[in-house]
């Protein structure tokens, strides 16, 4: 069985736009904003989902799906599968405290396969910021 790629990405949206390009590998999809709010050290745990669930709910009156989040984090149950991990996280402060968290939970768990980064931001001949979603399937590929 050959190994495959998965990929963490931090917006539904990225998921649907790799979904469309037919990208190879699974997908993790981040359903958190932890830029927002307490936090714990453990990500993935029954403290810190009760600790989420109670401040999104409360501050933000938001449906805080435990199960939703569990099962995507589950997928880094069993990594065995996987050859790499390529984490797609924008260039603002929101994704880079979501890349953090994810690159910590990748350690808790005592993953030890690459990890490489799809980052949007300056593209060649482009005056302003351009987010992964702005940012066309040619040019993703040559990034990668």
């Amino acid at each position: 069985m050959s190994k495959t790629t998965l990929h963490i990405v931090n917006d539904s949206s990225i998921t649907d736009d790799l979904t469309k390009f037919k990208f190879e590998g699974d997908i993790l999809t981040w359903h958190e904003m932890l830029c927002e709010g307490p936090t714990l050290k453990e990500i993935n745990t029954p403290a810190f989902f009760k600790l989420r669930k109670k401040f999104l709910e409360r501050v933000y009156n938001v449906e805080y799906d435990v199960e939703k989040i569990k099962n995507e984090f589950d997928k880094l149950k069993d990594t065995s599968k996987y050859s790499e991990i390529v984490l797609w996280f924008e260039y603002n402060l929101f994704c880079h405290i979501n890349l953090i968290a994810a690159i910590c939970l990748i350690k808790q768990k005592n993953i030890k396969l690459p990890l490489f980064l799809v980052c949007s931001g300056r593209v060649e001949g482009e005056k302003e910021l351009k987010s992964l979603g702005k940012i066309n399937r040619k040019t993703i590929i040559y990034s990668l």
